[in-house]
């Protein structure tokens, strides 16, 4: 018996899951890396169609089926406190390779993640090891070759500054992944998002 294709609306919403589990895991990982495990209710998200960053991190998380590119966009400033603390130096003693090395360590984190959560739907999934590069982000990526291809991008805003994320789905086969349109949202770490302020339009 013939498998049914997956339509067009059924990969509309198996990119949705994607974007929810990266940004939740985005969220949970600043949250734990960046800020320490400290409670903070004034993590906000701004949401963007697409970022051009000079500085790039990236990651990719690929599995039977999908490639999830994650790329982070920082700004050396806002990250400089928070990179200090972890790196138990004083602040004026950060430079650019420990805030690269941070938001590499982030990203880490946050692919970890989110395998963890393909992993609870029964899809495996492989991580690379994440990226820092100079440039523009599409001139270093290149065009998708797959025919379906889906972009997005945010902003984690919090008092000292912000951290723009931008992340590429490719669904190689949609047919492999068809497991997301059973995903249910209510896992560990869900708590963050009751702190955080989602403005679709993208005004703060």
């Amino acid at each position: 018996m013939a498998v049914p294709a997956v339509d067009a609306a059924q990969c509309e919403m198996i990119s949705r899951v994607f974007w929810e589990i990266s940004r939740k895991q985005c969220l949970i990982g600043f949250e734990r890396f960046f800020l320490q495990n400290e409670a903070h209710d004034r993590i906000r998200e701004k949401i963007y169609s697409k970022v051009i960053g000079h500085l790039l991190v990236a990651i990719i998380v690929q599995g039977a089926g999908f490639r999830l590119t994650l790329k982070a966009h920082p700004d050396l400033t806002p990250l400089k406190n928070s990179c200090a603390k972890i790196c138990g130096i004083p602040v004026s003693d950060v430079d650019e390779h420990q805030i690269r090395d941070c938001v590499r360590e982030y990203l880490n984190i946050v692919g970890g993640g989110i395998q963890a959560e393909l992993s609870r739907m029964d899809l495996e999934s492989r991580l690379s090891l994440p990226v820092a590069t100079r440039g523009f982000d599409e001139l270093f990526f290149g065009k998708p070759s797959t025919p379906i291809q889906h972009e997005t991008a945010w902003d984690l805003i919090w008092p000292d500054g912000s951290i723009p994320i931008s992340a590429l789905l490719e669904l190689i086969d949609p047919q492999e992944v068809t497991a997301l349109l059973n995903y249910k949202p209510g896992d560990p770490g869900e708590d963050l998002f009751e702190l955080l302020t989602r403005d679709q339009q993208g005004n703060v």
